[in-house]
C-alpha cells in the first residue's frame, strides 16, 4: 500500500457522495456528563446539540437500504461536516478501487465482501452485503488551550504507535479516530504526557495541557 502520510489526499473517489452528519461543539468542560472526570488530563465527551443528529449519539456500526441489485457501500462518518480526513479501505492487502481514499463523510460503493477500513492508522472491519450501505462513525480528540499554547501540538498513540496519517494536529485541532483508549503527548511550552484518553463513537473528547506530567526536553 502506497504511504499517504504527508500528502493531501487527491480528488476523492468519483462514487463519493456527500452526506448529511452532525456538527460537533467543543466546550472546555473538565468533566463528562456523568460529572466524573474521564481521564487524568481532564478529557469529557461531548454529543452534538444539532437537530441533525439525534440527541443519543450513534452506533459505531450500523445499515441501512442502499438502491444497488449487485452492491453495497459503506459510510464512514465524523463530527464535523467538512472533513480532511480521508478513509483507506483495503482487501486482501490491496484497495478495490483505482482513485484516491475518499474523505470522511462520503459513500464509497462497493462489491460484497469483508474490508478493512482504516482511519488516521485506526482500523476497523466491515462486511458488505448487496443492497446494504454500512455506516462506521468515528469520534473526534482534540486537545484545547487558549493563547498560551497556541502554537503547540499533540498527538494520539496505542502501543507507541502515533495515530495520526499525517503531522501532529495543532492545540484545537481536533483528530478523527475510531473507538478506543489512547495515550496523549503533548509538545508546546514543555512537553507533556496527558495520560490516557477514551474516544467514543458519534462523541467528541476533549483535553487541556493544564494538567498532565510534565516530560524531559528532548
Amino acid at each position: 500500500m502506497q504511504s499517504r502520510d504527508h500528502a493531501p489526499p487527491a480528488k476523492h473517489n468519483s462514487n463519493a457522495d456527500s452526506s448529511t452528519n452532525a456538527e460537533s461543539k467543543s466546550h472546555q468542560s473538565t468533566k463528562g456528563s456523568s460529572g466524573e472526570p474521564q481521564t487524568k488530563a481532564s478529557a469529557t465527551a461531548e454529543t452534538d446539540e444539532s437537530k441533525e443528529k439525534p440527541a443519543a449519539a450513534p452506533n459505531e456500526e450500523s445499515a441501512v437500504p442502499y438502491d444497488s441489485k449487485t452492491n453495497g457501500a459503506l459510510q464512514v462518518m465524523t463530527l464535523a461536516k467538512e472533513s480532511s480526513t480521508w478513509f483507506d479501505v483495503q482487501q486482501n492487502g490491496k484497495r478495490p478501487f483505482s482513485n484516491a481514499p475518499p474523505l470522511l463523510n462520503n459513500t464509497l460503493e462497493l462489491a460484497p465482501g469483508i474490508y478493512e477500513v482504516t482511519v488516521n492508522n485506526t482500523r476497523r472491519k466491515v462486511t458488505i452485503a448487496v443492497g446494504k450501505k454500512t455506516v462506521l462513525w468515528t469520534g473526534e480528540l482534540v486537545v484545547v488551550d487558549g493563547k498560551k499554547e497556541k502554537g503547540g501540538f499533540w498527538a494520539p498513540f496505542q502501543d507507541d504507535q502515533r495515530k495520526v496519517m499525517t503531522g501532529e494536529p495543532l492545540v484545537n485541532s481536533s483528530t478523527p479516530l475510531f473507538a478506543g483508549k489512547y495515550s496523549v503527548k503533548f509538545w508546546g511550552s514543555v512537553r507533556k504526557d496527558l495520560g490516557e484518553a477514551e474516544v467514543k463513537a458519534g462523541q467528541r473528547t476533549v483535553l487541556t495541557p493544564d494538567l498532565g506530567k510534565v516530560l524531559p526536553p528532548r
